[in-house]
């Protein structure tokens, strides 16, 4: 019997019956035959750090899906993991993290800590341990990315827009970005913008462009999804440099997100995290931030 397992970081989508639902858990799905049992639930890890900023992780466990598969939306919650025993170490020290409720995050418990801070070309070891739960994994924070400009670019009858990054690639190595979204002006959680994970294997030597959309966090399947910002908004992207397995899962991520969307191409690829023992995604970013406040920017055209 074989298992697909999907994990969609920040915005949990689930295949149910061949349709994506949006459910703005981070949890992972396993797509099973209609005849399966339902698969033992794996830990999974979602977290992050930045150059200059401080660890955040978020710990599940899966959600095994089947065709006959229903767990109300309120009982999701105890997947969630409160006590759990997360640390990062720099190689030097070792600290522990504290768990704490966090509304600007979902789900609102969050793992952190104000005593290590990320800085760019070092490596940070995330350990997860829960009863027998025991997750590893590795990441290294780049150099931020050289980023020239970040401007917005106006669509539909100058009611909605995107948001463009302009930015230079010398080609001299690999490199790999990622782009990421916030909305509203006290709002914490980053979100993988649509389609904004680029290598520079296809980008031309000297200045790109990246047009940056909103995350899709419809929590109603038959919802259509509008890519753009509307007037009004308050929006921060951020632009990062990843190393090259944050690469793999961001890519995996648009991929899955992408043709989940065409019904004739559903979903079918595992996304390849770097959690041992789990599954998820521990990412180091260099980035570049920029604020928006959309209310003022048609009077400043």
């Amino acid at each position: 019997m074989k298992h697909n397992r999907y994990l969609i970081n920040r915005v949990m989508r689930s295949i149910v019956l061949g349709t994506w639902v949006a459910m703005e858990l981070s949890v992972a799905v396993s797509c099973d035959s209609p005849t399966s049992e339902a698969a033992s639930p794996l830990l999974v890890v979602e977290g992050s750090i930045d150059d200059g900023g401080f660890p955040v992780v978020i710990v599940t466990t899966s959600v095994a899906v089947h065709s006959g598969y229903h767990e109300p939306l309120d009982s999701l919650g105890s997947h969630l993991l409160r006590w759990a025993r997360v640390a990062v170490s720099d190689g030097e020290q070792e600290v522990v993290l504290t768990g704490k409720y966090d509304r600007a995050y979902t789900p609102p418990f969050v793992y952190t800590t104000t005593r290590l801070r990320g800085e760019a070309g070092h490596s940070y070891t995330l350990t997860v341990d829960y009863g027998d739960y025991h997750a590893r994994a590795l990441t290294t924070i780049p150099a931020a990315p050289s980023v020239d400009s970040m401007w917005v670019l106006p669509v539909i009858q100058d009611s909605l827009c995107s948001i463009v990054v302009t930015f230079n690639d010398d080609g001299a190595c690999r490199r790999y970005y990622k782009a990421y979204v916030r909305r509203g002006r006290y709002g914490h959680q980053w979100l993988p913008a649509y389609l904004g994970t680029v290598s520079n294997e296809v980008l031309a030597v000297g200045g790109n462009e990246l047009v940056v959309n909103q995350a899709s966090l419809a929590t109603d399947a038959s919802q259509e999804y509008v890519p753009y910002f509307g007037y009004g908004d308050t929006v921060s992207v951020k632009f990062a440099q990843i190393d090259e397995v944050s690469y793999r899962f961001w890519s995996d991520f648009d991929n899955n997100t992408n043709f989940s969307r065409n019904p004739l191409f559903p979903s079918v690829t595992p996304l390849r995290g770097n959690v041992e023992g789990g599954l998820g995604c521990w990412c180091g970013c260099g980035a570049v931030t920029q604020e928006f406040v959309l209310n003022d920017w048609r009077r400043k055209q």
